[in-house]
């Protein structure tokens, strides 16, 4: 963020709306691979090589020192990894993620914006799934607030990816106040009727969310999410045509 923001009256983080989306990494679903197919790979290789070795000393010829790293070498190295795991050949650090059309290599990028939809944090997670994301997302929009002595969020909007019970009850205490769908959007809106009298005994988190969600406060404030964050990735998405990093690896990736 710039400094001049909070001056121009940019930044104001009583509301602000919590959200991921998919960026495809500079990498192919198909050059993923198991252990097992590493390790076929790797005896290919390594048969490969020696073929080549015997056919060179049979003709005498010098030894090219081009020895297969030490990786490839250790038995125990290659069979301490999860067997049932996979990597990306292209870019390691990449994980497979799911996005409106489909599942495709990438990560899971986050953003965090106010009412203005300016961005108060920006982080890039490997994560498949939202729901870990809050707090850190959280603890980055604090960082970047306090430095710019702004007033820290009051309210966070988010989808449903991002409740947990765990969520809820770290921020019980110390806030910001929540207002986390429990269930999809479409559900969600045939709620029917906001409740009315005091909050039931007994409710779990879960359904204590739901109904505050169903009051009339409740929708009306997380009627603003859609149109907070969509366009953020919109204008990420469509109009800058940014779908796909352009480098490989992790701290690249979360750089560009």
């Amino acid at each position: 963020m710039r400094r001049g923001g909070p001056g121009a009256g940019l930044v104001r983080a009583g509301l602000v709306v919590l959200d991921g989306a998919k960026l495809r990494a500079n990498a192919s679903r198909k050059r993923n691979r198991t252990q097992a197919q590493l390790e076929a790979e790797i005896e290919r290789m390594l048969g490969e090589a020696e073929r080549v070795d015997a056919e060179e000393q049979a003709r005498g010829c010098a030894e090219r020192g081009d020895a297969l790293p030490p990786a490839l070498l250790g038995r125990e190295q290659r069979l301490a990894a999860n067997p049932d795991a996979k990597v990306n050949l292209s870019d390691p650090d990449s994980r497979v993620v799911r996005e409106c059309e489909g599942h495709v290599q990438g990560y899971n990028a986050q953003a965090l914006a106010t009412r203005e939809q300016v961005v108060v944090a920006a982080e890039l997670t490997r994560a498949a799934t939202d729901v870990h994301e809050l707090l850190p997302m959280l603890e980055a929009a604090s960082r970047n607030l306090q430095a710019l002595d702004q007033a820290p969020v009051g309210v966070l909007l988010a989808d449903a990816g991002y409740f947990s019970d765990a969520n809820v009850t770290a921020l019980a205490e110390t806030g910001p106040e929540l207002l986390i769908a429990s269930r999809s959007d479409g559900n969600r809106r045939a709620a029917g009727p906001a409740p009315r009298g005091r909050i039931p005994d007994g409710l779990s988190l879960r359904e204590r969310m739901r109904r505050t969600l169903t009051t009339k406060r409740g929708r009306r404030l997380y009627e603003q999410r859609r149109w907070m964050i969509e366009p953020v990735f919109g204008d990420i998405k469509e109009n800058r045509r940014i779908r796909r990093f352009q480098r490989r690896g992790f701290d690249a990736c979360a750089s560009e």
